[in-house]
């Protein structure tokens, strides 16, 4: 059977290396990334109940919560504070269209949703605009 975390993981890492400012997605947390503006996507939380259990079908109820973080470099030599306001709102609509859109990863779970997001700011050696979304997904699990 196929690691259910990774597809899921790797179909959102696609999507968010498809938007128009990332330069680079990455799979796993990278604090040395090749080039602003970069994200990372992670896995937050799991959990799961049963859906139905009869003769018929016995089905577990799996949620997976990723979370992709974006980080657009703020600083003069990078895109300077208003440039990097304007890019990270681009890049968080872009990201929920991209989502509303394809609300079952191309048939890979039964939805997806952008539950949450937050812009917050910190320091890498450089000041960086960061935009949090927390990414729900839930899907019918054979068991």
């Amino acid at each position: 059977m196929a690691n259910r975390i990774e597809t899921i993981k790797n179909i959102i890492v696609n999507k968010v290396s498809n938007l128009s400012h990332i330069r680079n997605c990455y799979n796993y947390e990278n604090s040395n990334p090749e080039g602003f503006p970069f994200a990372n996507v992670t896995l937050d939380s799991f959990d799961g109940s049963f859906a139905d259990f009869s003769a018929i079908s016995k089905r577990n109820l799996r949620t997976w919560t990723f979370i992709v973080n974006v980080y657009v470099e703020r600083d003069e030599g990078g895109f300077g504070s208003q440039k990097a306001e304007r890019v990270a709102v681009e890049t968080a609509d872009e990201l929920l269209q991209a989502f509303d859109s394809d609300l079952t990863l191309g048939g890979e779970v039964k939805y997806v949703e952008v539950v949450s997001g937050n812009f917050t700011n910190m320091s890498m050696g450089n000041t960086v605009r960061v935009v949090s979304f927390n990414i729900r997904c839930v899907d019918l699990v054979n068991i």
